[in-house]
């Protein structure tokens, strides 16, 4: 998760000295890994 943040693939939110991921951001990075595990369109 540390290098998804750092990266900025997913979005976060500091608040204080804690920093929040917001759900609906993990959920769509979820459903791009998820699809991107599923993707038959590539030769193996």
């Amino acid at each position: 998760m540390y290098e998804y943040v750092s990266s900025g693939q997913i979005p976060s939110v500091k608040i204080g000295s804690l920093r929040r991921i917001p759900a609906e951001a993990l959920g769509a990075l979820v459903a791009q890994q998820a699809g991107d595990a599923f993707d038959f369109t590539t030769a193996a």
